[in-house]
């Protein structure tokens, strides 16, 4: 089988594109284009609980990334756990919660 060439590309190169450096650019209100996969049926899911919050795919992709900012980490904890199984707490954690009552 053979390998077909890419098509070239008429972007210019990185190294070739100047930039005046006394043009500021105001980075806070300046917009991106993100661009992913995810599967069919998880796309729509998300678009009908979307539409039924009133927001668009777009606005709740934006929530979720200035959330991310925000925590400087994920907006949830990730797990392996299905929902309504509660994690076994670690006997450190446990001993900690327990100082935090003594003191209160």
């Amino acid at each position: 089988m053979a390998i077909k060439p890419r098509a070239k590309s008429t972007a210019k190169p990185a190294s070739k594109i100047t930039a005046d450096p006394n043009t500021k650019v105001d980075f806070a209100n300046a917009k991106a284009t993100i661009c992913f996969r995810t599967r069919e049926l998880t796309k729509k899911k998300a678009e009908k609980i979307f539409s039924d919050l009133g927001i668009s795919m777009s606005s709740a992709l934006n929530i979720f990334l200035t959330q991310v900012v925000r925590d400087k980490g994920l907006p949830f904890t990730p797990t392996t756990q299905k929902k309504g199984v509660k994690p076994e707490t670690p006997t450190a954690e446990l001993a900690a919660l327990e100082d935090i009552w003594e003191e209160l």
